[in-house]
């Protein structure tokens, strides 16, 4: 039993992805470079076959690249605190007060390969697409955080209409997912070693 009145909001929460979520990029990457070099290893006897190594070990390294580099969302801290957000990377910020907020919006896995990771997006009034990774350990929280704080029913319309907060709290399986699939390009490529 609750005595007092209402609990009181904290002042300013944090999310941000676990170290599951943080490693996943890189180890998607890894294996996509490993499978590069084992399927190279694999190509012998036809005719330029040392060309078609280095172009399927060059291939696999721009891949792994570009898997590490538009996985770096996961590195972003969210702070929501009493009059809007702060997305955080390595010691900088940028704030988005509540009521520059135009829509919510979420961007499914691979909708911009440079930014593969699917995350729920924020318009601003200015055009600009803030990215919230959907990786975010509670990430059905933070949405409901982000709706609760800033007071605005239209906020609470999108988010319902887009199913947002259900699709946060999927981050954990995707996550389960992501590894998997690293672990199946490593196989693959282990067995067209063995071909």
């Amino acid at each position: 039993m609750r005595v007092g009145g209402p609990r009181p909001v904290r002042s300013e929460v944090s999310y941000g992805c676990g170290v599951a979520a943080r490693w996943l990029p890189r180890s998607l990457g890894a294996s996509i470079l490993v499978a590069a070099l084992f399927v190279a290893y694999g190509v012998q006897g036809a005719a330029g076959a040392a060309y078609m190594k280095q172009a399927v070990v060059m291939l696999g390294a721009v891949l792994a690249i570009g898997v590490v580099r538009g996985g770096v969302e996961v590195r972003r801290t969210i702070r929501i605190f009493g009059s809007g957000l702060r997305l955080e990377y390595r010691g900088t910020g940028l704030d988005l007060p509540f009521e520059e907020i135009e829509r919510l919006g979420y961007a499914p896995m691979f909708t911009d390969l440079r930014r593969w990771i699917p995350a729920a997006t924020v318009l601003d009034r200015h055009g600009r697409e803030w990215r919230l990774p959907a990786l975010v350990d509670d990430g059905d929280r933070m949405i409901r955080e982000i709706v609760q704080r800033s007071g605005r029913h239209d906020l609470d319309a999108w988010d319902e209409a887009l199913d947002l907060s259900r699709r946060m709290a999927r981050g954990g399986r995707m996550v389960v997912v992501g590894f998997a699939v690293s672990a199946g390009i490593l196989v693959a490529g282990m067995f067209a070693l063995l071909a």
